[in-house]
């Protein structure tokens, strides 16, 4: 099988397209780890917090260290309009959808920065399969959109870390039995709370 392609790898498509793959709309399910899920490995010695990294580029805004508190599971990236200017379209198309109250966590990988500029690695909680976000990424995308990865992965995404450290948080993550699922979170009618805000 063909290792994950992703569209930073083609820069010239960007000219020719005039599309920025960094601007384009994504719809998010905010997700809740376990309280505590990262500092027990900064008590333990097994990880610290000053192997995070965050971008000086403002336009990264996203890539921020400890992203815990801001975690989510995107149902789908790419879309040409902005997800928090057609809130309506969006909603029209989840009306009937249901999403379980639990995600499972399978596992934890590391994302490799896509940025030559920027040294980090991303690591990520693996999530599912859940044919529930499947069917959701699988309506959202008759919206007009640009795929960004041959084949998206669910997942959310935990910390980024300066590269070299990435090894011991996966080992560390690999090692604990809390956070092995996450808890979405719900609006005052029971639904899940999506996010339509630009970030990944």
């Amino acid at each position: 099988m063909q290792d994950q392609r992703s569209i930073h790898e083609f820069l010239w498509l960007q000219e020719v397209t005039e599309v920025d793959p960094s601007t384009l709309g994504a719809v998010m399910l905010p997700v809740e780890f376990t309280p505590g899920f990262l500092e027990r490995g900064y008590e333990l010695g097994a990880t610290s917090p000053d192997d995070l990294y965050t971008s000086t580029d403002e336009r990264r805004f996203w890539i921020a260290g400890d992203v815990t508190a801001k975690a989510h599971v995107t149902l789908k990236y790419g879309l040409l309009t902005p997800a928090y200017e057609q809130p309506n379209n969006i909603r029209r198309l989840l009306a009937d959808w249901e999403c379980p109250a639990w995600l499972p966590v399978t596992g934890y990988e590391l994302f490799a920065s896509p940025y030559p500029d920027e040294e980090y690695g991303c690591i990520v909680a693996r999530i599912g399969p859940v044919p529930e976000l499947t069917e959701a990424s699988g309506l959202l995308s008759f919206l007009p959109h640009v795929d960004t990865f041959t084949e998206p992965k669910m997942h959310a995404t935990i910390a980024y870390v300066k590269q070299g450290q990435a090894d011991a948080w996966l080992e560390y993550l690999d090692t604990r039995k809390i956070g092995r699922d996450v808890a979405v979170k719900l609006n005052e009618n029971g639904r899940p709370k999506l996010s339509l805000g630009k970030n990944k």
